[in-house]
Parts: structure tokens; C-alpha cells; sequence
């Protein structure tokens, strides 16, 4: 079982601004914009710093002039940078003739958030309706046992414009639901689903033995929402997915015995996080299900393919992470937006309970918590229990 008390936002500490050198002119050419140069120097502070979280938890750590220490990453130093931009575009940002040295005051949590390399996040944002590149990223890295730090580096910001991006894209002709007979069917959790004989005939409505098998097909395009950016890669159209036509006895008819097997994703997604190696649950806001479609008609018969055996097995696995989630969408506090929140506590009822079920949990490996909570005037701890 895992409880826990009343929490206040996470927040980020010490917000900076610095005065920017060495930016580059903007030349347009064809849609992309010529990559910007802007050469930066870390001065580390010789001691480290205490800081205080916003439940009043102290911390020492490392810091440098203009550092952000955010209460999510255990106060680790945060580089952060706002640089101007002519026009709006998808911005990538590298690192090129960086110069570390070792780290000082680096914890195990506090290592939990530094990579092998440097992971910049370049997002763009608008000031006053003009546009701009906000640059994040944690100035250290691994280099095998040995964390070290960043103390200089050049900066390379390059941005390409929609009029590039529009341009590289294709789209179909038609989609494929323009034609045939499509099966809506609504989908509450990710899994394996078997399609039965008996569910095509009472619930879709169609005589299975008159199906032809090879043109029987399951179409969907994943678990999780859409990407909030129009940048980021998506589907033209709903892509057909392998599936597993179980034919008992190889008559190449769909009998009383016979079923498909295919795999759905379901409308919520865990993301893996390379720096923090941990899952992060992200909750679809739109929707309690996903969909899928199944055609009788005009799928391709794209079917899971049996793999050529490499030889004997030289690997046992024992034991992997399994994750759970409790996220309830109850109340709206601004009545607007995108945040929802639930399991409402107040000074009367303080602490919730949620018990989750892990057959043969390993119960010598630690387990990760991670929890979050609307505004409130006290503050605890996690605890597990």
C-alpha cells in the first residue's frame, strides 16, 4: 500500500537572465535558417551552495552565476537561456568544443539526473508576440565511473521553418476507411485482444465462415495522444498492424475454433526517461479509450511473421520493472485548460491510500514513487509502506 500526505507544487529555484555575446546573423535560405553560434562560460562557485525546497528541505549543491536549481531533479544546477529569433521554426540545439572538469558534491539522487552525454531541451517560446528559443538542459555527464561538469562551451542553435517542414510532407491519395466494411471497436487498456468467432458474428454482425481470412485486418495507429506539436512526426493515415490468424485446422476458413490475435494500444502511455532511467505515465486528456478498426474486407493480411531461430539461448531473464498508475480526472480548479485533478483531501481527511497489486514483487530492490499535487498550505513526505 502507498500513502501520502498533502504536497505544493514543484517549483523552480532562482530564475536568471543573462546578456548574450557572439549571436549570429539569420540568413534564410530555402526554409532553414543558418545555424547561430553563442560561446558560454560556467563559473562554478568554489563551495557548495545551500538551498532550501519549497516544503523548507535543505540541500547542498554544486552552483554556478545565473543557475536554476530545480526542486524535481534534487536541486541539481540547471542551465537555462532565453535566445531571440527572428522567425517561428522547429529549433534543435548542440553542444560543439565543450571543455569539462570533474564534479564536486554529486550524490547518488542527485546522479540519477545526469546522463552519459549532455540532453538539451530547445523549445520555442513567444515574448510579446515575437519568438525565441528556450534552452534547458543539466551541465554534467558520465565518463564511465567519473561524473564531471561543464565549464565551457559553444552553444549551435539552428531552426527550421514551416515552409521547409510542409514542404517534405506526402499524404495519401485516399484513406483507407474510404472504402470497405470497418469495425469501430474502443479500447480501455493496452494488451494482446482476441477476436473470436463468436464476436464477429453477434457483436460486429458478420457470418465469420463467409470471411475471407486473407483479407481480414486490424488497423490502428498506437497508444497515447496526438503530439501537441504539428512538427512532430504523425500518420497520414491509420496503418494496418500484424496480427495472428489462428487456424486450427488450415482450412484457410474462419471456424468455430479459429481466432485473431492482435496487439492495441491502449489511450494512456508510459514514456521511458534515458536520464532518470524510470517510466513516466502520461494521461490522455482527451479520451478514456483508443480506438481500432477491423476491416473484413480490405485489409492486406499483414500477419505477424515467424522468426528464423538464432541458435540456443544463452539468456534467462528473471525479473523487469512492471509500473502502475493512480491518476483520477475529477475536478478542473481553473475550469479551464488541461490540468484535472482528483482524490481531493482537505485539513479534515489528509492522506489518501491506493494499494496496487505486483505478483512476486522482488522486495530487496527499491521502488520508485513519484507523486504530485494541487496547491495546499502544508506540506509532507512520500511514504511507503
Amino acid at each position: 500500500m502507498i500513502g501520502f500526505y498533502q504536497q505544493g507544487y514543484m517549483r523552480i529555484f532562482s530564475a536568471f537572465t543573462i546578456k548574450l555575446t557572439a549571436v549570429a546573423v539569420l540568413v534564410l535560405t530555402t526554409g532553414l535558417l543558418s545555424a547561430q553560434d553563442y560561446t558560454r562560460t560556467l563559473n562554478w562557485d568554489a563551495n557548495l551552495k545551500s538551498i532550501a525546497t519549497i516544503d523548507g528541505q535543505v540541500h547542498k549543491q554544486a552552483t554556478f552565476a545565473g543557475a536554476n536549481h530545480s526542486d524535481s531533479k534534487n536541486l541539481i544546477a540547471v542551465y537555462s537561456e532565453y535566445l531571440p529569433l527572428n522567425v517561428k521554426g522547429d529549433i534543435s540545439a548542440t553542444l560543439v568544443n565543450a571543455t569539462y572538469e570533474p564534479a564536486v558534491g554529486i550524490d547518488n539522487e542527485t546522479a540519477k539526473y545526469i546522463a552519459n552525454e549532455v540532453q538539451i531541451t530547445a523549445d520555442l517560446a513567444m515574448i510579446r508576440k515575437r519568438p525565441g528559443a528556450q534552452i534547458s538542459f543539466v551541465p554534467y555527464r558520465k565518463n564511465g565511473a567519473v561524473v564531471e561538469r561543464l565549464t565551457s562551451f559553444t552553444l549551435r542553435l539552428s531552426v527550421t521553418t514551416p515552409r521547409e517542414h510542409r514542404g517534405t510532407n506526402a499524404y495519401a491519395t485516399n484513406s483507407v476507411l474510404a472504402s470497405g466494411t470497418w469495425h469501430k471497436v474502443a479500447i480501455g487498456a493496452e494488451g494482446i485482444y482476441k477476436l473470436d468467432f463468436n464476436y464477429i458474428k453477434t457483436v460486429m454482425g458478420v457470418e465469420p465462415s463467409g470471411i475471407n481470412v486473407g483479407r481480414l485486418g486490424v488497423f490502428s495507429n498506437g497508444a497515447g495522444m496526438v503530439p501537441d506539436r504539428n512538427s512532430e512526426a504523425r500518420y497520414d493515415d491509420i496503418a494496418e498492424n500484424p496480427s495472428l490468424f489462428v487456424d486450427n485446422n488450415n482450412n484457410g476458413s474462419f471456424d468455430t475454433d479459429d481466432y485473431l490475435l492482435f496487439y492495441a494500444g491502449g489511450p494512456d502511455a508510459w514514456k521511458y526517461n534515458s536520464t532518470t532511467q524510470t517510466f513516466n505515465h502520461e494521461k490522455n486528456l482527451f479520451s478514456d479509450n483508443s480506438y481500432c478498426y477491423i476491416t473484413t474486407d480490405a485489409g492486406t493480411g499483414k500477419r505477424v511473421q515467424t522468426a528464423a531461430n538464432a541458435g540456443a539461448p544463452n539468456q534467462t531473464i528473471t525479473e523487469f520493472d512492471d509500473y502502475a498508475f493512480n491518476e483520477k480526472e475529477e475536478t478542473n480548479l481553473l475550469k479551464s485548460g488541461r490540468i484535472w485533478v482528483g482524490d481531493r483531501m482537505s485539513s479534515f481527511s489528509n492522506t489518501k491510500s491506493f494499494s496496487f497489486t505486483f505478483p512476486n514483487l522482488i522486495t530487496s530492490v527499491p521502488v520508485i514513487l513519484v507523486s504530485a499535487a494541487a496547491p495546499s498550505t502544508t506540506y509532507g513526505s512520500n511514504t511507503i509502506v
